[in-house]
């Protein structure tokens, strides 16, 4: 039986069909759905930045790609956002499960928390931070639009609130 998730239907329903990811325990099940579904190619990753280059890769070739991660390894990825994405307008959708806000139980997630806005801000990518499991999917579909129309990265941050339903 194939792993369900409401956020890989979000990211099918928006033409997303590429996946890189690295784990995170609040989107396990986004993941397993990801890899056993045959919409998309989903690529495991040992380290965060080389989605990026990897998911570039997957757009040149005509695929709509999305970077499946933790905001701690977005925070990895900034040089690479910005010389590869940045300079070359090749659009990204960043998936990011945004841990160290105020519903964060892992003490040393939180100062991440606190710098993932303003690094998104100062790299120009537009984002959404979505609180509400019903806000993810309008959230992807508008950051793949924008991604798409405007040729640049866009991010959809997904609290633990707005994953409730793939969090174990």
């Amino acid at each position: 039986m194939m792993a369900t998730s409401p956020v890989a239907e979000a990211l099918f329903a928006a033409g997303i069909d590429f996946a890189a990811t690295l784990p995170d325990s609040w989107i396990h099940q986004l993941l397993l759905a990801l890899g056993a579904d045959p919409r998309c190619i989903h690529v495991p990753l040992a380290r965060e930045e080389e989605g990026v280059g990897v998911c570039a890769g997957a757009w040149l070739t005509g695929r709509v790609p999305a970077l499946v991660i933790q905001n701690s390894g977005l925070l990895n990825c900034c040089n690479a956002l910005t010389t590869l994405n940045g300079l070359y307008d090749i659009p990204l959708l960043l998936l990011v499960s945004y841990r160290g806000t105020m519903e964060e139980e892992s003490f040393f997630h939180v100062p991440l928390g606190r710098v993932t806005e303003p690094v998104l801000d100062s790299l120009e990518i537009p984002y959404r931070v979505v609180t509400r499991a019903d806000e993810i999917s309008p959230a992807v579909a508008n950051a793949t639009h924008f991604m798409r129309t405007s040729q640049r990265p866009a991010a959809v941050l997904m609290t633990r609130g707005s994953l409730a339903q793939e969090v174990q």
